[in-house]
């Protein structure tokens, strides 16, 4: 028995004498430590505001464009790099279709018509920088009357004016605006009434040497003073009974005759019509 707990009491000391310290743990004292926010490195992108595409070829409409003749106004057509070119259009503010037809670099050329601010449509044909020029016709000075021919730079230089009471003048502008002395440079109207003129002109009317035709078959041939018969010249009827000298008109139904060789002078009367009536055209004023 005693061997038993001798041994018991022997076991019990080695378990202790062996047994390993548990250690104590105790809580660290947390540090007062103050978070920091670091800055995100990441780009914030802003979406940007819808851009319009800018068109500089193709085909634009209200495309604002500043001409010589027009100022700004609306193209309507195509551009070539952002200048009109080829087929199109200049519209005003109030929609009027001020010209339509060709450009070249930004400049009317080729063929084109051309209106008022009224839409009365003043010219089509010919156009060369920006102007007409070329073959064209329109009523450009007046309402009352058509300009068909050659313009230059802009205006008629040649060709037909037709009136609107059917009388058509065909010549040079400048000898039917100017001092021709009906020698060197002619114009000719034929009048609505088939009268028929060709000579000299000075400010839209004959004057200098000229030619007159009645549609009766009457013709003279002489001086002619701001629209009628006056000086030398020779009156000829029947084809073959005429009066050479010096004619000066009294009035309408009046004519006085001086005969070149006898001087021999005379007055002429219709029984109260009117005698060798000489047509005039209407004045164009600002041609």
């Amino acid at each position: 028995m005693k061997h038993y707990l001798l041994l018991f009491t022997l076991i019990v000391f080695v378990c202790f004498a062996n047994a390993q310290t548990i250690p104590v743990f105790t809580p660290d004292k947390k540090e007062n430590v103050k978070s920091k926010v670091i800055a995100s490195t990441k780009k914030v992108v802003t979406p940007l505001k819808k851009r319009k595409k800018t068109i500089t070829n193709g085909y634009v409409e209200n495309y604002e464009w500043k001409t010589e003749n027009y100022g700004y106004s609306k193209y309507f057509g195509i551009i070539e790099n952002g200048i009109p070119n080829g087929k199109g259009k200049f519209i005003a503010s109030d929609g009027v279709v001020l010209y339509e037809g060709d450009f070249l670099n930004g400049q009317r050329s080729g063929y084109g018509i051309e209106k008022d601010i009224n839409n009365n449509e003043i010219y089509k044909g010919s156009f060369l920088n920006d102007d007409r020029n070329g073959d064209g016709s329109g009523r450009l000075y007046c309402r009352d009357c058509k300009f068909i021919g050659f313009f230059r730079n802009g205006t008629f230089t040649s060709g037909k004016i037709l009136f609107n009471d059917g009388s058509t003048y065909n010549g040079e502008r400048n000898i039917f605006t100017g001092n021709s002395d009906g020698v060197n440079f002619k114009g000719k109207i034929i009048f609505n009434n088939g009268d028929i003129y060709e000579g000299g002109f000075k400010n839209q009317k004959q004057n200098g040497w000229g030619m007159y035709l009645w549609k009766d078959g009457t013709k003279y041939i002489g001086e002619f003073y701001e629209g009628d018969m006056k000086g030398k010249g020779t009156l000829t009827w029947d084809k073959t009974k005429y009066f050479t000298g010096t004619f000066k008109r009294v009035d309408l139904y009046r004519m006085n005759f001086d005969e070149e060789h006898t001087k021999k002078h005379s007055t002429f009367s219709n029984n109260g019509k009117p005698i060798y009536p000489i047509q005039t055209l209407v004045y164009i004023s600002g041609l």
